[in-house]
Order: C-alpha cells, then structure tokens, then sequence
C-alpha cells in the first residue's frame, strides 16, 4: 500500500541461493542453497527463486548450455516462475564459450518463466517457447560467431525483453560477421516486445572483427513476422542496421518502432562473409503489405555512414508511414537507401537534416539542423531553440524516452525527447 502502483501477492514459494549455502538445506533466506543448479531444480510453478551476491557459474550443464532450463519444467500465465538476482546482487551465468541459459520445449512445455537481473556470458538461446520475459540483464558475447546472436529467439511468441544491456557482441571472434547479431528473432517469432534496453554491438567499433546488426527479425524459413513493438531503445555503434524488421508483415498485425535513439549505426566494412545492409532502420516483407509499419517519435543520428546504396538513415524496401521522426545525417549518407528508394514511403512531421531536402513522400518536414545538447556526446535531448520542439503531430508514443509525458507544450516534439 505504500505507492499507487498494482500489485498481486500470488501463489508460490519464495526460495535463496548464496555462496555460503548448502544444497540439503530447506532454500529458506536463513537456509539457502548453495548452487544455482539446485534452485532452477527444485522449484514448481509460481515459485521465485533469488541468487544472491557473488555466485557465479561457468559449468556446462546439459545441451552445451551452463543453465538448461530445456527439462525444468513450465509455469502458467497466473504462475510464472521467476530466477532473479536479489537487489544489488552481482550473479554471473556463462563462459562465453557455451549458451549461458537455454529455454527449449525439447523434452515437454517450457513455458512462462521469467530471468531477471543476471549477468549472462555467452548466447541466451529461446527455442519454440512461449511468455517469456527477460528483464534488466547484463548479456555479452565477446567470441560470439555463426548464424545465431548474443539473444537468440527462434519460433518463439509472446516474448518481453525490457531493460536489457546487451553488449560486446562478437567483438574478439576475430572477423566481422554478416550473420551474427546482437538480438535476434526468428521463424515465426511473433507477438514481440523490446523496450528500455541499451544495445551496443561493438563499443570499440573495430573495422576487423564484431557482429553485425544490432537488433534483427529475420523468419528464416518462415512466414513474414507481426505484432512487433520495439520502443525506447538506445542503439549505437553497429557495423550494419541498427534496427532490421527484414520479413515483416503489417496486415497480420501491428508492426512498430518508436522513441528510439538510434546512431552510429551502418558504418559499415562488409562483413568478411558477404555485404550487408547499413540503416538506422531497415524494413522488408516477402509480400507486399497494404498496412503500414509504424515508424514515428525517434532520433536517427549519424547512420549509414557505410555510404553505399544499401546504406542510409532508413532503407525501405516495403510501406511505412513516418511521424515525429529525426533524421540527421552526414553528407555522405542520404535519408533512404538508394536501393530502397522512397516509393514505400509516406508520413509527415518529420526533420530531415544533413543531406538536403527531405525525401518528397513526406510532407510538413523540417530541414533544421535539430540543435542538440551534446550529439557528440551521445546526448540527444533538444536544446532551447531547436526546431524540432513543437513541430509534431500527436502518435500513440504518450510519453517519450524519459517518460516525460507528451505534449510539454502544445503539440509533440519530434525525435525521442520531449523538451519539459
């Protein structure tokens, strides 16, 4: 009762693990565990169990995975169950040579589980499961290689991948490569949401080696992808795409990226195995959808810098409507891919700067520099004066990257931050 937030005490045991534990105790807070296999083991739907600080394990468990969750079990939509670092604890799964956690239907339904607050070394992998939620983790893979990604979700719905840093994707496997991604959702990987986290593939930007995209969804043989939602994301230093929605399809269901910050991303060299493309948002079908994939509310800042007809602020390569959005790029790197063209394209409201007029299918555009507080920096907030601050149209993004309500004024600013 103590805030205004809801809240449901459910059903379901509360169990610890702790480095000074002991398997044969009760897993009680005065009597914990001691390993982190024993608390994914014995647990039932509804249960939580808490890992506290210092427990670390780099064991390979079963299926090349240090925790196999591919045999322990299911919950349910009313008990889930739940393995969750204890506030300010430090606990680390993996050996970056190995899948960190695996969820797999393999042997039954493995369903419903929530993993939280970890430190993940090496491929979280999810594989023909459902209700999943991975929230505020630390996940790296620095020899990350192969057609896979750091988080790897294949034929798997209904997933909540919020607060996450993912992060040195591939950047000591010794090339760079075309098919290994920082997050990645494939086959028939539908009703997806992935929101508030920080996903920087190659913090140290090497032209030699790292992954490529930052966040992929890509059915590889499988049918074209909906009910997509991916917001409040900040993105950069990418060597290909910041965001690729390559096989999506609008008229099954809502396709959607908003109050993202996305720079630095498509500078490219070619993937030593193949050429790639370079955007701040890639978009594709197999098909050709009549509805519109909704881009609107986000900052785009210095993408495409590969400089090649693949790259640019956006390629489009199937129908988008853009609002509210921010383009700003450098004079080599135009607002759309040449291959892409702008025929896909159609939406108002939006600053296009850096590379001349804005693209034509738009209207009402801005061509201003946006007058930000420190892009250098990474600081993408608008400074007093921009043009940006009230020259947009109200879109379903109530609030921005902040979570400072929109409008502050009288109408919506563009890019990702409302000026209060």
């Amino acid at each position: 009762a103590s805030n205004s937030l809801p809240f449901t005490v459910r059903a379901g045991n509360i169990y610890f693990v702790a480095t000074t534990g002991n398997d044969s105790n009760a897993g009680t807070y005065a009597l914990p565990w001691k390993t982190l296999g024993q608390g994914k083991s014995t647990r039932s739907a509804g249960d939580i169990v808490y890992f506290e600080d210092g427990l670390s394990t780099t064991t390979v468990d079963d299926y090349n995975s240090v925790v196999w969750l591919g045999d322990s079990g299911t919950g349910t939509a009313a008990a889930p169950i739940a393995l969750v670092a204890y506030p300010d604890a430090t606990v680390t799964i993996g050996n970056d040579a190995a899948y960190s956690i695996r969820g797999n239907s393999l042997h039954g339904a493995n369903d419903y589980w929530v993993i939280a607050g970890m430190t993940l070394l090496g491929t979280l992998e999810l594989d023909n499961i459902s209700q999943w939620k991975v929230v505020g983790n630390d996940i790296s893979c620095p020899h990350g290689s192969g057609q896979s990604a750091c988080v790897h979700v294949e034929s798997t719905t209904n997933v909540r991948f919020y607060g996450n840093s993912v992060h040195d994707v591939g950047n000591q496997a010794g090339t760079i490569d075309k098919y290994y991604h920082a997050v990645y959702f494939t086959t028939n990987s539908n009703h997806i949401d992935v929101g508030w986290n920080s996903i920087v593939p190659n913090p140290t930007h090497s032209t030699t080696q790292g992954g490529c995209r930052a966040i992929q969804f890509y059915s590889t043989g499988g049918a074209d992808q909906f009910d997509l939602h991916v917001h409040d994301n900040l993105i950069h230093d990418a060597i290909c795409d910041g965001i690729n929605f390559a096989t999506v399809n609008a008229d099954q269901g809502p396709v959607e990226a908003y109050n993202n910050v996305v720079y630095r991303v498509g500078t490219g060299p070619d993937p030593g195995n193949g050429a790639s493309n370079y955007a701040g948002l890639n978009l594709g079908s197999s098909g050709t959808p009549t509805a519109n994939t909704e881009i609107y509310d986000n900052t785009f800042y210095d993408c495409g810098t590969r400089g090649n007809n693949d790259s640019g602020g956006l390629t489009l390569f199937t129908k988008a409507r853009m609002r509210n959005n921010i383009v700003q790029t450098s004079s080599s790197a135009p607002y759309l891919g040449v291959n892409a063209g702008g025929n896909q394209l159609n939406g108002n409201n939006n600053l296009f700067f850096g590379s001349g007029a804005g693209p034509g299918a738009t209207t009402a555009s801005v061509t201003a520099d946006a007058l930000f507080v420190g892009a250098s920096t990474g600081d993408f907030h608008l400074a007093a004066g921009s043009p940006a601050i009230g020259a947009g149209v109200t879109t379903p993004a109530t609030s921005d990257f902040d979570g400072i309500p929109r409008p502050q004024g009288g109408a919506f600013d563009l890019g990702a931050f409302e000026r209060p």
